[in-house]
C-alpha cells in the first residue's frame, strides 16, 4: 500500500537526518537536567507555585528553540558525501538556531501550552462528571476519602480493598474512558507546536491544523503516532528492566532520548512533505 511506502520513506529520512544531526539531542538532555533541579525545589506552597510558572516558561523556551533547530534541519537536505569536518560545522550551525527560535516563537508556544492545559483539564473534568452521572455515584467511599488515599501512596492498597466491587468496576471504567480520551487528544494535537514553528502560525491555528491533518490523513498520521509511541514505550520498558546496571541504564536512557528526537524529526518531515 502506498501509505506504508510513505511511512518507510519517512522512517529512512528521519534516521538519515538524525544520523547527521546528533546535536539535536543536546538541548533535550540539558532541558531534563534543568527540570530535575526545578522539581527538587518544590518544597512549600509559595515555592511550588513559582516553580510551576518557571517550569512552564522553561518548557516554552525549550520547545521554541528546539523546534526551530528541527525546522532548519528538515529544510536542509542530507548530503551523504559531505566530509566529516563539514558535518560537524553544520551541526554547530544548527545549534545556533536554538536561541533565535526562543526569541521568535516563545510567546506563541507559551500561549499554546496554556491553551492546551486549560482545554485538556476542562475536557477531563467534563468527562469525569459525565461518567459519574451515567455510571452512578460511588456508594462505598466519598471523594474526600479517595483524595486522602491518593495523597498517601501507602494507603492506596488498603483503600482499594475497602471499597465495593461495583465501585471498583466504576473506577476502572472511568479510568479506561479517560485513558482513551487522553490518547485521542494527544493524537489529534500531535502537530500543533510543529505547525506554529514550521508554518509560523498562531497557536489556535496550529491546533486546528493539527486536528485537520490527523483526521484527513488518518492512516499515515495514525501509523506515525502508533509506531513511534511503541518505539518509545519499548525503550522505556527496557530502561526499567536494566535499571540495576548503571552502564546499561545510561545506554538505554540515551536510546530513549534518540527515540524522542527521531519521533519529532518524523513529525517535521511529515509536515514538510504533506501539510501543503
Amino acid at each position: 500500500m502506498k501509505f506504508l511506502t510513505d511511512i518507510e520513506t519517512l522512517f529512512r529520512g528521519s534516521f538519515n537526518h538524525l544520523k547527521h544531526n546528533m546535536v539535536l539531542s543536546l538541548p533535550f538532555l540539558a532541558f531534563w537536567l534543568i527540570i530535575v533541579f526545578v522539581l527538587i525545589s518544590l518544597t512549600n506552597g509559595a515555592v511550588k507555585l513559582f516553580s510551576l510558572f518557571l517550569l512552564l516558561g522553561i518548557t516554552s523556551a525549550f520547545i521554541s528553540g528546539w523546534f526551530n533547530m528541527f525546522k532548519r534541519c528538515v529544510e536542509t537536505p542530507v548530503n551523504e558525501n559531505q566530509p566529516e569536518k563539514e558535518q560537524v560545522e553544520d551541526s554547530f550551525y544548527l545549534f545556533k538556531e536554538f536561541f533565535p527560535g526562543v526569541g521568535k516563537y516563545f510567546v506563541n508556544i507559551l500561549v499554546g501550552l496554556l491553551l492546551f492545559l486549560f482545554t485538556f483539564n476542562l475536557i477531563m473534568l467534563i468527562t469525569e462528571n459525565l461518567s459519574i452521572h451515567l455510571l452512578g455515584i460511588f456508594d462505598s467511599f466519598s471523594q474526600e476519602e479517595m483524595m486522602k488515599a491518593l495523597r498517601e501512596p501507602s494507603s492506596i492498597q488498603d483503600f482499594w480493598k475497602s471499597i465495593s466491587d461495583a465501585d471498583k468496576s466504576k473506577i476502572i471504567t472511568i479510568a479506561l474512558i479517560e485513558l482513551a480520551e487522553i490518547v485521542l487528544i494527544i493524537y489529534l494535537t500531535m502537530f500543533w507546536a510543529q505547525f506554529v514553528v514550521l508554518k509560523d502560525v498562531s497557536p489556535l491555528k496550529g491546533f486546528l491544523s493539527s486536528i485537520t491533518i490527523t483526521i484527513k490523513d488518518f492512516f499515515r498520521t495514525f501509523v506515525i503516532f502508533v509506531l513511534n509511541n511503541l518505539l518509545l514505550g519499548s525503550v522505556f520498558l527496557l530502561t526499567t528492566v536494566v535499571s540495576l546496571n548503571p552502564i546499561l541504564r545510561l545506554v538505554m536512557i540515551l536510546l530513549f532520548v534518540y527515540a524522542i528526537v527521531f519521533y519529532v524529526l518524523m513529525t517535521f518531515l511529515y509536515l514538510e512533505k504533506y501539510s501543503n
